[in-house]
């Protein structure tokens, strides 16, 4: 139900019930990023083969067990996958909240650069920005590699 909604057409909705501060971006964050890990985490662990769950049970794995040992590890990289893609969501969220609510950040310090005609601090922001999206896009890769080694 939730899925449709574009989470930037609800900013306003979260400034009015929790403010402008830190704490609206960061439930604004997770609301717009649970759907695509939910769905990936979802669709990769319906994928993990039943053989796999199968020979599990019939060494008398218990249900936690088979969980954390057979499941998790067959379907993390769904997970991470879902995780890669609520990445940039993330940051499209942060910086949108930021240039409407103003309160600081990246995104205020852009669009006080429009405001005031200082292309210098608007491109510096923008160039900002590019650089925090590709150093946690790597940083996720790096963390992707050592999770999933074994893919």
């Amino acid at each position: 139900m939730g899925y449709p909604v574009p989470i930037i057409a609800l900013i306003p909705v979260f400034m009015l019930w929790f403010g402008i501060g830190d704490t609206s971006k960061i439930i604004m964050v997770a609301v717009g990023t649970f759907w695509p890990i939910a769905v990936n985490a979802r669709d990769a662990a319906r994928q993990v083969e039943q053989n796999l769950v199968w020979a599990a049970r019939m060494m008398g794995t218990s249900d936690w067990k088979l969980l954390w040992r057979v499941i998790m590890p067959a379907a993390a990289p769904g997970i991470v996958t879902g995780l890669q893609i609520a990445l940039p969501l993330s940051l499209i969220i942060t910086f949108v909240f930021e240039m409407v609510a103003g309160g600081g950040g990246l995104g205020a310090l852009e669009i006080q650069g429009v405001r005031s005609f200082q292309s210098t601090q608007t491109y510096a922001a923008i160039i900002a920005i590019m650089l925090v999206g590709l150093a946690l896009d790597r940083s996720l890769r790096v963390v992707r590699g050592y999770l999933l080694r074994w893919t």
